[in-house]
């Protein structure tokens, strides 16, 4: 909050925190779609200010405070109901926490190769199939033949038609070479298929038909 009131801070200074600014209600409906148009905040400018002001206070500040602001250990909290556990509570105003039936244990962070950045980093699991191979039910666009258009095509957006140009994902059936006449799909009766690309769903079929 000093940061941002005080006039002398530089955040100040520099803008980031104006009190009146314009919105931009292009294509908006309501007041709340609007975008404040505002400074983005220099973010090596905000840690250096935050550092000041943080070992400007952290004499002044009480033991408890200032623990506030630390990282502590990770714990791993798992139901076990053969505890029966008593947590005393840390506030006067709340009672103690009585037929507490969860263990928890101290989890120590695993360390990661650096040819991972020494960080964890969300891989894929291995046997993973994706793009093309990838199974029914997980929509790709590497799995048919598609092309690409940009026009106007009023998509809905916060309840309006959009007025801009979008780029439109077009299925070619004659580029695909899918079947028009049920003669030439009568092998699928009988068998498994999927429908509903790009969310497919498991199928049966029982008849083919060309008529309406």
């Amino acid at each position: 909050g000093d940061l941002m009131d005080r006039p002398s801070s530089k955040l100040n200074q520099a803008g980031f925190y104006p009190l009146e600014f314009d919105v931009d209600m292009e294509f908006k409906k309501n007041d709340w779609e609007g975008v404040a148009l505002i400074p983005f905040i220099d973010a090596n400018l905000l840690m250096q200010e935050h550092d000041k002001v943080k070992a400007a206070v952290a004499n002044t500040l009480a033991p408890e405070h200032q623990k506030r602001n630390t990282h502590g250990g990770q714990h791993i909290f798992t139901y076990d109901a053969t505890v029966e556990d008593t947590i005393p509570t840390p506030l006067s105003s709340l009672p103690d926490l009585t037929h507490c039936q969860t263990r928890c244990e101290d989890y120590v962070w695993p360390e990661f190769p650096m040819e991972q950045g020494g960080r964890f980093m969300p891989t894929l699991c291995e046997g993973v199939l994706t793009g093309a191979d990838a199974t029914a039910g997980f929509p790709s666009l590497f799995s048919r033949p598609v092309s690409n258009e940009q026009k106007v095509c009023n998509v809905n957006v916060f309840g309006r038609p959009s007025a801009r140009e979008s780029i439109v994902v077009v299925l070619d059936a004659k580029r695909e070479g899918l079947a028009t006449q049920a003669t030439a799909v009568q092998h699928l009766v009988g068998q498994r298929y999927f429908v509903g690309w790009p969310f497919l769903r498991e199928c049966h079929v029982r008849a083919v038909s060309d008529r309406t």
